[in-house]
Parts: structure tokens; C-alpha cells; sequence
């Protein structure tokens, strides 16, 4: 799956329903743009005008959203935690690796809700190489097509039986640094596949 599927569906769907007003609008912006063009002497090539605009735009933007990163950048001698949680068939599994004082750990929790009561399914905690962690924080770094899935709700917390909560935290002496994500188990871009394939990977097999 391309990496930016999420986001070309969105504008497709917005592109879809767009009707005459929305076409007059552009059409309009256009022949002004044109006039702007025929004053300054362009002559045909202010037909280009709108063309030229759009890709200035659109460039400017892919440059923005290059530049900014999803997930915070890595703090060498600072604590860093990613937190993972997922529900599917009333079976939690949650999962917080850690990387403080130059050691790392992977701690996972899996629960049934059963009405009110949870029955603990598998419990743990294992040292994790700290090597393993830093490139699962750079993969996530490099994972543009996260940003999608980002929320402003920065304190993370359970799924909602649907959907996959990623969230990322480093303490920095500027203050907390927080990203926090939400995606559906299935049909998310293949790099995030890839990075929710490397979190699980640290978790036993069941």
C-alpha cells in the first residue's frame, strides 16, 4: 500500500464532491490570476498562472511536511517511553517500552474485560537492547505517513476496540514532548504496518 493513501483518499473524496460554485470559484481565481499575468505583459504564458501557482503551493507544502517530523526527535541521556495499546475481541494488550539511564525495557500487559472485572492474561517485563529501541524511535521518526493518524490528545490511554493508540513521550530539560497517534488495526500505509510490526515484535508470542 502507498504510503500516502490515506491522505490521496481524502482529497479525492473532498475533489468528488465539489459542484459548480466550487468550479466557478477556481475558474475565477484563474482569470484573475490571467489579468494579473496580461498586465505585467506575460501574454499567453499568464494562462500558465494558475498551473505555476498551484505547484509553487503544492511544493511549499510537501517542503513543510517534510521538514516536520511526527514523532519528537531523540534526546540522548534523557527518559523516553512508547506506549502501545490495542483491543480486539474484549482482549487488551497493552505495552510500554522504556529507555531511561542507558537501559531500555519492554513492559506488556494483556487483559479480557469480562463486564466490570479484567482477567489478566499475560503479564511481563524484559530488557530490551537499546540499540532495538533507538530504531524503533528513528523508524517512527521517518514514518511521515503517521502524521495523519496524529492527535491533540497527548495523554494517550486505551483503543477503542477499533483502533490502535501509538503514543511517544520524552522528558527534555525544555519540558515534556509528547506525539500521539490513532489508527485502525487493518489498512493503515505500509510504513506504519512496518513500525506497529517492530512494537509487537517485542512483546512474547502468545
Amino acid at each position: 500500500m502507498r504510503a500516502d493513501s490515506t491522505w490521496w483518499r481524502e482529497a479525492r473524496g473532498r475533489l468528488a464532491r465539489w459542484g459548480a460554485r466550487e468550479v466557478a470559484a477556481v475558474l475565477g481565481f484563474w482569470a484573475l490570476l490571467s489579468a494579473v499575468g496580461m498586465f505585467h505583459g506575460w501574454g499567453a504564458w499568464s494562462l500558465l498562472s494558475l498551473p505555476l501557482f498551484a505547484g509553487v503551493v503544492a511544493a511549499l507544502a510537501w517542503l513543510t511536511l517534510a521538514l516536520l517530523r511526527p514523532v519528537p526527535r531523540f534526546v540522548p541521556g534523557r527518559p523516553h517511553k512508547i506506549r502501545y495499546s490495542s483491543t480486539q475481541r474484549r482482549v487488551t494488550t497493552q505495552a510500554t517500552l522504556s529507555l531511561a539511564d542507558g537501559a531500555a525495557t519492554a513492559a506488556w500487559y494483556v487483559f479480557e474485560e469480562d463486564g466490570d472485572d479484567e482477567r489478566v492474561l499475560q503479564r511481563g517485563e524484559a530488557p530490551l537492547d537499546v540499540a532495538a529501541f533507538r530504531a524503533i524511535w528513528r523508524r517512527a521518526r521517518a514514518t511521515r505517513a503517521l502524521k495523519p493518524f496524529a492527535i491533540r490528545n497527548r495523554s494517550g490511554g486505551r483503543s477503542s476496540g477499533r483502533d490502535v493508540v501509538l503514543s511517544f513521550h520524552v522528558e527534555d530539560d525544555g519540558g515534556n514532548a509528547f506525539a500521539t497517534f490513532v489508527m485502525p488495526r487493518q489498512d493503515v500505509p505500509g510504513g506504519v504496518a512496518d513500525l506497529l510490526a517492530r512494537i509487537r515484535a517485542t512483546m512474547p508470542a502468545d
